[in-house]
């Protein structure tokens, strides 16, 4: 039996975001009114419920943060308005010559086509924090529900939220999809469910003593201790992975993070592993700084292939459509001179290959991944 809280006498979400840590659970609502849910977790506050319209100054693709009426009292508004915009621009190239708004962007449909304006998405967005119980650490957490949820065809998209910038720095990398729910523990989301597995990653019976324990070693997440993510349709237990890194990364240097990763997936999980490592030449950690003079020459936009891995696991998990395999994604830089470069093409950033050439495959060697240069 689902519960519902009263607030503003209308039943609101459960703020999942508590079950999972920092992050910001973005989704598509339904026309039909507020989804049914459970009551909120111990320690989490809901601090608003706004709905916003298609039309908030600001938020599209192309206007510029709006001054505020009254800069010595912005309001509560204003300051969700602009920090969406700091947010979401702060982290991607959002100069037209280096392909915002043509090559992805609010106004980019999901066939990476410029037919959706300004981009601008009607909804709900529900505030809140989770507090520790000293009442002096508070995590925020938001839920952004659009208009247009489907109940029938409902998928989480959870986007852990930035240490530097704040509850709403993952706008950029899940902010234009999927969906949020009324959801029990029984509901399999995306053919995602949860269970104790073995070393393989396969589904197994729990153990009476773990899960006796479960209440404090879990804390209500899906963590491992003991239950963990599994996909329902995988064979074997392998759950679909698809890695996304840039090849010049000087933060995290691939050699140190998505090489080693995908190559430790390759041992533990051998030929069944449905991990997928797109590395993309040019491509370096942050896209905002390809606006600056000298970056514009050298590097592409990493975020356009984030956008192309989304949809290719969005058609994995939906239709059964065959993920891209393993491969280098070869791109070709502005060039120019520095802080004039020529605006980028298509033809320079060319799509992740369903069936890429030989010699751009990424492939495996006893506990080694094999990157072609």
């Amino acid at each position: 039996m689902k519960k519902t809280m009263q607030l503003n006498s209308r039943p609101v979400p459960t703020l999942l975001a508590a079950l999972l840590g920092s992050a910001t659970l973005i989704g598509c609502g339904g026309g039909g009114g507020d989804p049914e849910s459970n009551l909120l977790p111990s320690g989490v506050t809901q601090l608003s419920r706004v709905a916003y319209r298609a039309t908030v100054a600001g938020t599209g693709s192309t206007a510029a943060a709006p001054a505020y009426a009254n800069p010595a009292a912005p309001t509560a508004d204003e300051l969700r308005r602009n920090a969406l915009i700091a947010n979401y621009r702060g982290l991607v190239d959002n100069t037209v010559k280096g392909g915002y708004g043509v090559l992805y962007g609010p106004n980019i449909d999901l066939s990476g086509k410029d037919t959706l304006g300004e981009g601008l998405v009607p909804g709900l967005e529900y505030v809140g924090v989770l507090d520790d119980g000293s009442g002096k650490k508070n995590v925020t957490m938001a839920i952004q529900i659009p208009d247009n949820f489907d109940v029938n065809a409902p998928c989480i998209v959870v986007g852990p939220s930035s240490g530097s910038r704040g509850v709403y720095g993952a706008i950029a990398a899940s902010g234009y999809t999927n969906a949020f729910g009324r959801f029990s523990v029984a509901d399999n989301i995306c053919g995602m469910s949860a269970a104790a597995v073995d070393a393989t990653g396969s589904p197994v019976a729990i153990s009476a003593n773990a899960k006796a324990a479960s209440f404090a070693t879990g804390n209500g997440t899906v963590n491992g201790t003991p239950a963990t993510v599994v996909y329902n349709d995988s064979v074997g237990g392998a759950k679909p992975v698809i890695v996304v890194a840039g090849r010049s990364d000087a933060l995290l240097p691939v050699n140190n993070s998505a090489r080693a990763y995908t190559a430790y997936n390759r041992v533990a999980e051998g030929a069944a592993t449905k991990l997928r490592y797109i590395e993309v030449t040019n491509a370096q950690h942050f896209d905002a700084f390809i606006a600056f003079s000298g970056f514009d020459t050298r590097y592409v936009p990493l975020h356009a292939y984030f956008t192309q891995a989304m949809n290719a696991m969005h058609a994995h998990l939906k239709s059964g459509a065959a993920l891209p395999a393993s491969q280098v994604v070869r791109t070709t830089a502005r060039g120019g001179a520095p802080g004039a470069a020529p605006a980028i093409t298509a033809a320079q950033v060319p799509p992740i290959s369903v069936s890429p050439v030989a010699g751009d495959q990424i492939g495996f060697s006893g506990t080694s991944v094999n990157v072609p240069n």
